[in-house]
């Protein structure tokens, strides 16, 4: 079933996709927090009209994630969803697995400097998180350092988001 958190129903939130340009990174399929079945059967029953509209597909892994079960040939970026536990554990197997494969890898719920690292030291190319939510006048300064330290000590280079780096620009101490 749906969550409805931002929409009625997965038609509202199909409507409204279809109505955005092209140019966003991907879109995910619907997917069930922590259940890579039915997040499967989801995606079997999304794909076909999501793949219609032009942007690049991505499938979010939930707990119970094989590699195996990943429709490599229908997606451009896999999302590393699910559990702590997931993304901590066979989550980065995934995504080395995705990288091995040419896909883009994106990592959910990242709010730390030490979880940054974590996404870089697999490759990652996006990760997204919630910590600027709160009070963003402090926390977006302090995520655009994070994340300019993570590319500097990686070699690494997550999106540029315009305004992160170029709004909240840290002072060079």
């Amino acid at each position: 079933e749906f969550r409805r958190v931002l929409f009625r129903s997965a038609e509202d939130w199909f409507r409204w996709l279809q109505k955005l340009p092209k140019t966003m990174l991907f879109s995910t399929v619907p997917d069930v927090l922590g259940d890579a079945s039915a997040t499967r059967s989801m995606f079997e029953e999304w794909y076909p009209r999501l793949a219609t509209i032009g942007v690049p597909i991505s499938y979010v892994t939930q707990d119970g994630e094989t590699v195996e079960n990943i429709p490599w040939d229908r997606i451009d970026w896999l999302f590393i969803g699910g559990t702590t536990e997931h993304k901590l554990g066979d989550g980065l197997k995934l995504a080395i697995a995705a990288k091995k494969r040419g896909r883009r890898v994106h990592f959910g719920r990242v709010n730390s400097y030490k979880r940054l690292q974590i996404c870089a030291s697999v490759g990652a190319d996006s990760a997204d998180g919630a910590f600027t939510r709160f009070q963003p006048s402090v926390n977006v300064p302090i995520i655009a350092d994070k994340l300019r330290k993570v590319r500097q000590s990686q070699q690494f280079s997550f999106y540029s988001i315009p305004l992160l780096d170029e709004t909240y620009k840290s002072e060079e101490k």
